[in-house]
Parts: structure tokens; C-alpha cells; sequence
């Protein structure tokens, strides 16, 4: 199948920074003691953001130049679709409920500005971990060649030691500034 090298490798830089910041941001959480400190909540929220952010690139519209549908032939796109709903354990209709979620958020919050004062309930990260991972791992079977040292073979342990070692440094760094008081609002 003829592709396009630089999306396959767009998608591997990608996928990790998904799975990345949803460590980050999974190992705050863990660490949150009543967050009155506008940089932990900031940094907290951009986590999360990016995380979305990056996932709808791949994930979110059809029209995205990065769509997973650009890599996945068009002949395989179904048993990929059905695979990765079998993967993440959900019917196409929670995928579809999950997806608008996530690309609402993306939608109101990120991409454009929604003037409602009322804040939706924050994401659910797990369709956009479970879903990153496959996509990943059918990257892996699909396309081994372009894979070198650095990528991972399995996006789960990959998951795994980021996340363990971010609650290290989110604990660190969140003990360290406990006591200091915030002079700006």
C-alpha cells in the first residue's frame, strides 16, 4: 500500500504525547490537595487539553490531514474500526457518545471559545488511552519498518512507566510548593 511516511511518523509523535500528558495529567490527580494554586491547576488542565487536543487529530474529524483514516486503507478501515471497539470494549454507540464528548470538549474549549459559563464535566480519559494504544499497536503490525529503537512495543508498559514515574515528580513537585503562597491571581 502506497503512504505517507510523514503521517505515520506525525502519528507516532502524537500518540505519544497523548499518552503522556494523559500520565501527567493521571499522576496530578493523584497528587491534588485541594488545588489552590493557579500554576497546578493550569499546569493540570493542559494535560488534559493536550491530551484531547492531540487526539482529535488523529481521531476527531474525518477532514483532519492526520485522521487515522489517511493511514488505515480504506478497504481495512471497518475491521480497524471493529477491532479497536472490540479493544476498548465498547458498542459503536458508546464509541459514538464517548467521541462526541471529546470532540465537543475540543469544540468548545479548545478550539473555539463557548461563552456559556457552564463548564462541562471533564473528559473521560480512557477511550482516548485505549484507543491511542491500538492505533498504535496496528501501526506496529502494519507498518514495523518504520519503527526504530525509541518507540516502544508495548503503549500500555509504555503508559505504565510514564505515569509511575510522573506521580515521582508530581508528588515532588507538588510537596516543594505546598507552602508557598500565590502573590497573583
Amino acid at each position: 500500500m502506497a503512504y505517507d511516511r510523514s503521517i505515520v511518523r506525525i502519528h507516532l509523535y502524537q500518540l505519544a504525547l497523548i499518552v503522556r500528558n494523559v500520565a501527567y495529567y493521571r499522576a496530578l490527580d493523584a497528587v491534588k490537595k485541594g488545588w489552590d494554586k493557579n500554576y497546578w491547576i493550569f499546569i493540570y488542565n493542559n494535560h488534559l487539553d493536550i491530551a484531547i487536543l492531540e487526539w482529535c487529530k488523529i481521531f476527531g474529524s474525518n477532514g483532519e490531514k492526520t485522521h487515522w483514516k489517511n493511514v488505515v486503507p480504506t478497504k481495512d478501515q471497518r475491521e480497524f474500526r471493529e477491532q479497536m471497539l472490540k479493544y476498548i470494549g465498547v458498542s459503536a454507540d458508546e464509541w459514538e457518545a464517548e467521541w462526541k464528548v471529546l470532540t465537543g470538549y475540543r469544540n468548545r474549549h479548545l478550539a473555539h471559545h463557548d461563552f456559556s459559563p457552564k463548564r462541562d464535566v471533564y473528559p473521560n480519559l480512557d477511550p482516548v488511552l485505549k484507543s491511542s494504544t491500538f492505533y498504535y499497536q496496528w501501526l506496529r503490525d502494519h507498518w514495523i519498518s518504520e519503527f526504530q529503537p525509541q518507540y516502544p512495543e508495548d503503549f500500555m508498559d509504555y503508559y505504565a512507566k510514564y505515569f509511575a514515574q510522573a506521580k515521582i515528580f508530581a508528588k515532588a513537585a507538588y510537596d516543594a510548593t505546598d507552602r508557598l503562597k500565590e502573590t497573583l491571581l
